[in-house]
């Protein structure tokens, strides 16, 4: 179980820790946001997680997920709860984005 988790904080810091940094730059101003704050709230964010997802189910996991995830990043930078939803969607965004340009080259061989 602990290796699994081990994974999964290391794979979300290499993959939502630049995002997740590079959103709250262009949000909040480069002074303001250093990157250790982005990797302490993934890795921080992935075991709150994994304790959710363990000890309530999966069905109010989600919402909770969310609020953690939002009270995460409103604490460690020190902004609104409106900054917080902001800087979250432009991280998916930018995921969503860099998702898609990774797999665009195996999906139009696969479709070929």
């Amino acid at each position: 179980m602990f290796g699994n988790l081990i994974g999964l904080i290391i794979f979300n810091i290499i993959f939502q820790a630049p995002a997740l940094w590079y959103a709250a730059k262009h949000m909040l101003g480069p002074d303001s946001v250093v990157f250790w704050d982005a990797v302490k709230i993934t890795a921080v964010f992935t075991v709150i997680n994994a304790l959710i997802q363990v000890f309530i189910g999966a069905e109010i996991a989600e919402l909770l997920q969310i609020i953690a995830y939002l009270y995460l990043v409103r604490k460690y930078w020190g902004t609104s709860w409106k900054n917080a939803v902001l800087i979250t969607l432009l991280m998916v965004f930018i995921n969503v984005v860099i998702g898609l340009l990774l797999a665009g080259p195996g999906l139009f061989l696969f479709l070929r």
